[in-house]
């Protein structure tokens, strides 16, 4: 996750204990010196995206012969501070959208936290629409889809981008303005801000994959990334083991 820029003077209720942060990109930087100090922060990557934990969880095969379209989707239908009619026009204008489009299936990943149950009700009232509610890990399943949609307030972009799907962002139902997010930034994310818009992004990325819209998302998630030697797992390590025999030795 790369965390956004605050927009003016805002107040941190919070300050972080401990020895060390490590951050998985300098990007991030900015962000949190406000809450520790900043000779504690390492920069380490993110072990997650090694090539050897990648292949283990890019394995997996589908035997389907309709294309597939990944939603990675927070079911916020519980949250009081949000507008519960704008979360489901959003929703029914994302299965619209697919629904429109022949020969594709959509397989749900659902948030964890943000799970409420209202989503499944929506998605009932398309009868046509195939579907399947999954809880397979998250890249496993990016690793079969032909396309990757997610939502604004996420990191999941990353996960779409580091397997190289075309990964599209659908409309918000409330804009940020107290913070510039860090897929707008540095132009990880292609935005569908209507439902024509979305079904004409995933067609797109299901019948030109390597259109130029796809190859300079791409180019600006690789030139951002911090990828030590595609190993970022002993990279780590090996920085938490110096940062700790150096404080011993200190402390002795």
């Amino acid at each position: 996750f790369i965390f956004g820029i605050e927009k003016g003077n805002i107040k941190i209720p919070y300050s972080l204990n401990g020895d060390f942060l490590l951050l998985c990109n300098k990007l991030d930087i900015d962000y949190w010196k406000k809450r520790i100090d900043y000779k504690k922060i390492k920069i380490v990557g993110v072990p997650k995206y090694d090539k050897k934990w990648l292949e283990k969880l890019t394995d997996k095969k589908i035997d389907d012969e309709k294309k597939i379209i990944l939603i990675a989707y927070s079911s916020r239908f519980n949250n009081k501070h949000l507008n519960f009619q704008k979360l489901e026009d959003q929703l029914s204008g994302i299965l619209t959208a697919i629904n429109n489009l022949k020969n594709c299936k959509i397989i749900f990943k659902i948030h964890p936290r943000k799970n409420d149950l209202h989503y499944l009700k929506i998605i009932k009232r398309y009868k046509d629409l195939r579907y399947e509610v999954s809880n397979e890990n998250l890249i496993s399943l990016i690793s079969v889809c032909d396309v990757f949609l997610h939502d604004k307030d996420t990191s999941v972009i990353h996960d779409g981008l580091i397997l190289k799907k075309p990964t599209i962002e659908y409309w918000e139902i409330e804009k940020k303005t107290n913070i510039v997010l860090a897929q707008d930034y540095l132009k990880l994310n292609v935005i569908a801000e209507s439902s024509e818009q979305l079904e004409s992004l995933i067609n797109l990325a299901i019948h030109d994959p390597k259109n130029d819209i796809w190859k300079k998302q791409q180019e600006n998630f690789i030139s951002n990334i911090e990828n030590f030697e595609q190993n970022n797992s002993k990279y780590a390590a090996e920085c938490l083991d110096k940062l700790i025999k150096r404080r011993n030795m200190i402390e002795t």
